[in-house]
């Protein structure tokens, strides 16, 4: 740190409060490419933080690197969506690290090499030049994975969706799209509403903000009923209603409120909030003005993934130029985080504000009575303040006119893994299963064997429930979650013992380590899935899987212990037969070692 004073001019300049350690170590990071001892010493003693603290702190975040890294590094997704891809086949690179997920899952298989995202294997670039100003060039995460679309001329827009085309144009204002490289012509599914702007517009150009002067004439206690009335539920995992979540901070008397947006999106496979960003901040700027406005919110925090780059300088513009046009009118900062599947946890992305390790915290008093600075703090979602403004402007009637009765509206859905057109796609809630994967996917890409939806705390499903809406009571009735959205089609070469496996590892890995039943529940489930694929399991082993399944979901502290039973309970309940195979040592797609064969 003696050799670079400008670092250590940056760090004394944050003020001496604990709450600035994260943006302090990010300051670090960025700098040196690591966390060094001597700088965390540097940083605690300015923030009046133990240096051990510190330590532990940083720690418990993936993404901060506690050991020097090599000059030249690569880092592979073994996410769901790049191993179906054939991501684990391959040998790693020298120097090589894996990443859980990358978040490009459209154009799996990804990996990091130095910085840079890169789709598709390890093709090269492929260099894309509009023939005329008035050709739109989409200029997403996926898209500049696969190509140099930042600097193809033309008009850089967001993506529609159509990850799977990336890199792709349109000729005809957004209506249309085509590979830059030739191919079909694609145009967005259904009447979507969050995704209706995006591969249409400049993603910085400056909305008229119509929604919230609608909403400030309107008044707080107009804005909170209309939310209510519509229905709108958190779009986050949980779907809790939102205006119900903002009625409990409403009536809880503080002379400071906060609106805590959570753009963290830690969870493998989801990718529609950085989407939304990426392609449409001001609609979620605006939504989280709204939002302020109808909780009485005197402060919004957006906490955004520290790896979502593209998100975020597209974010810190929109708000820069929402500054300039006098609509912010509330005090609001922008908050990197740096990886961690517990944040979707309240209070685990609380503490990781206040600069403690990102734990989470027994409840109550619960977030909306006392959460950031011990304030009444509501939690909302990118996608779920993206709605916002349609409804301030449509009414509750025209927000409940699709989906269903219990959970009106659209949902984003991340669709990825063995389907022919991955991409980010929006269907009414309650649209059957199957329709998504073939009217929005284009069909699997092989003969389907089952699906995965709601993520590493969901659910796999087999063929016959394809019929099953897209709802989280539908879902519930057949041992499913809705989780986040995300859909991952597998065929018939691909091992849902497996497959199951991956995502119980993922969640022990995720862990924080706080509880017992979660931090050593998951592990030794973990294990015990390792010797059904190998063949060496006896048949009691079903028995002591129920057994963690309960411990995990009555005794862990938060969700992520509490819901990681869930892709284990839907396998044993949907899938007997691959079970009992595995048990006598045989797997029908020959990935597993009880095969001989380890991929």
């Amino acid at each position: 740190m003696d050799g670079d004073a400008d670092l250590v001019e940056r760090i004394r300049a944050y003020p001496r409060r604990r709450t600035y350690l994260l943006p302090a170590l990010h300051d670090v990071q960025h700098s040196l490419g690591w966390l060094p001892g001597e700088a965390l010493e540097t940083v605690g003693a300015h923030l009046r933080v133990p240096k051990s603290e510190v330590y532990g702190v940083a720690s418990s975040f993936p993404d901060f690197n506690l050991t020097e890294p090599a000059e030249h590094t690569t880092r592979r997704c073994i996410g769901v969506a790049c191993r179906l891809a054939g991501a684990a086949a391959g040998p790693a690179a020298d120097a090589s690290s894996e990443a859980d997920c990358l978040f490009i899952c459209g154009v799996a298989p990804a990996s990091e090499r130095d910085g840079q995202l890169i789709g598709r294997g390890d093709r090269p670039l492929q260099t894309v030049k509009a023939e005329n100003s008035a050709v739109l060039v989409q200029d997403g995460s996926c898209s500049r994975a696969v190509a140099d679309t930042a600097h193809a001329g033309g008009r850089s827009v967001g993506c529609a969706g159509n990850c799977w085309q990336a890199p792709a144009i349109s000729r005809d204002g957004g209506q249309s799209w085509t590979s830059a490289v030739g191919g079909e012509l694609w145009t967005q599914p259904g009447e979507p509403r969050l995704l209706r702007n995006i591969g249409r517009i400049d993603p910085l150009q400056p909305r008229g903000y119509k929604a919230l002067q609608r909403a400030q004439s309107l008044g707080s206690d107009a804005v909170w009923q209309l939310v209510k009335d519509s229905g709108l539920r958190g779009r986050g995992g949980a779907y809790f209603p939102v205006g119900a979540k903002w009625e409990t901070a409403r009536n809880t008397a503080a002379p400071q409120k906060f609106l805590l947006v959570n753009a963290e999106e830690g969870e493998p496979g989801i990718y529609k909030d950085r989407h939304l960003l990426e392609g449409d901040p001001h609609r979620v700027l605006e939504g989280a003005f709204i939002a302020a406005l109808g909780i009485g919110a005197t402060n919004v925090v957006i906490f955004i993934n520290g790896e979502a780059r593209l998100a975020q300088e597209r974010l810190l513009a929109a708000l820069d130029r929402a500054r300039q046009l006098g609509v912010a009118g509330v005090w609001i900062e922008v908050r990197l985080g740096a990886g961690g599947y517990v944040l979707g946890e309240e209070t685990a992305l609380i503490n990781a504000i206040h600069g403690m390790r990102a734990e989470p915290l027994a409840r109550p008093p619960f977030p909306a009575v006392s959460g950031l600075q011990s304030s009444p703090t509501v939690i909302n979602n990118v996608e779920s303040l993206a709605n916002l403004p349609d409804i301030i402007l449509n009414g509750a009637d025209w927000f409940r006119s699709v989906g269903s009765a219990s959970n009106p509206g659209t949902k984003l859905i991340s669709l990825a893994g063995s389907v022919r057109r991955p991409g980010l796609y929006e269907v009414p809630l309650g649209t059957p299963i199957g329709r998504i994967v073939d009217d929005c996917g284009g069909g699997a890409s092989g003969e389907l064997s089952a699906v995965l939806v709601g993520g590493p705390s969901g659910s796999i499903l087999p063929p016959s429930l394809l019929d099953t809406p897209l709802d989280t009571q539908s879902l519930q009735a057949v041992g499913g979650v809705l989780g986040a959205a995300g859909i991952v089609p597998l065929t018939s070469d691909q091992c849902v013992v497996q497959t199951v496996r991956e995502l119980v590892a993922y969640n022990s890995r995720e862990s924080c380590g706080k509880c017992t039943p979660c931090r050593e529940g998951t592990l030794r489930m973990r294990d015990l899935f390792d010797d059904l694929r190998g063949g060496h399991a006896a048949t009691s082993v079903l028995e002591r899987i129920d057994e963690l399944n309960d411990v995990l979901q009555y005794a862990s502290l938060c969700g992520l212990g509490q819901m990681a039973p869930n892709p284990v309970r839907a396998l044993l309940r949907h899938f007997p037969d691959d079970v009992g195979d595995h048990l006598r040592g045989h797997c029908a797609a020959r990935v597993c070692t009880s095969n001989g064969v380890t991929r």
